[in-house]
C-alpha cells in the first residue's frame, strides 16, 4: 500500500494497524474550485492521490485531507506557535468541525472508495495560560486536525465535548477493503 501523505499521525495509525506501506507524495497545490467545504476537502484528497495512483496502478493508494472549520472559516495546519495560539483562542468556548476526506484507490482492480467524515469538538473557554501551556507542551506532537484517542488524553483538558471519528478508516473496514 502507498500512503500519499507525509502526515506522521496517518503513518502511525497505519503502522499501529499492522500495515506495510510506503510514503509517496505528489507536489500539488492544495486548492479546489469546489464551494462546499466537504467537497473541497475531498477534491484536494483526490488530487493528492491521482498522480501517485496513475504511476502505481497495481497498488492501493490512500490519501486524505483534513481541515478544522468554524462558522465557515477554514483553519489549516498552523504554521507557527503564534498561529496555533491564535487558532486556539478563536476556537475557545466554541464547537467546531474537524472534516476529513479520504480516498482509497487501486486502478488495476478498479476500486475507488471515498468518504468525508465530519466530527464535532467543543472546547472549554480557554484562558491564555492554558493555551500557552498546551502549545508549549504539545505543539510539535499534535496536529489539531488529526487528533486520535491517544491524543485525546492530551487535548481532553481543552474539550468540553468530543464527538470524533477516531481514525480515517476503522481498522476492520480498511482491512476488509485491502483483503478483498
Amino acid at each position: 500500500m502507498i500512503l500519499a501523505s507525509n502526515s506522521k499521525r496517518r503513518q502511525e495509525i497505519l503502522r499501529d494497524m499492522g500495515f506495510n506501506f510506503k510514503v509517496l507524495t505528489a507536489d500539488i497545490e492544495e486548492i479546489s474550485d469546489k464551494e462546499e467545504i466537504s467537497e473541497m476537502i475531498l477534491d484536494i484528497a483526490e488530487k493528492k492521490l491521482d498522480k501517485i495512483a496513475k504511476e502505481n496502478v497495481n497498488d492501493f493508494v490512500l490519501a486524505a485531507d483534513t481541515v478544522v472549520e468554524l462558522e465557515g472559516r477554514i483553519f489549516g495546519k498552523p504554521k507557527s506557535r503564534e498561529e496555533a495560539e491564535s487558532f486556539l483562542k478563536t476556537l475557545s468556548g466554541k464547537t467546531h468541525k474537524v472534516i476529513t476526506a479520504y480516498v482509497l484507490k487501486n486502478i488495476s482492480k478498479n476500486i475507488v472508495i471515498k468518504d468525508v467524515v465530519i466530527s464535532k469538538v467543543k472546547f472549554f473557554d480557554l484562558d491564555d495560560e492554558t493555551i500557552k501551556d498546551f502549545i508549549y507542551n504539545y505543539y510539535s506532537e499534535i496536529d489539531l486536525q488529526t487528533v486520535d484517542q491517544e491524543d485525546y488524553q492530551r487535548i481532553s483538558s481543552l474539550c468540553q465535548n468530543y464527538d470524533i471519528d477516531i481514525n480515517l478508516l476503522t481498522k476492520g473496514k480498511l482491512r476488509l477493503i485491502l483483503s478483498g
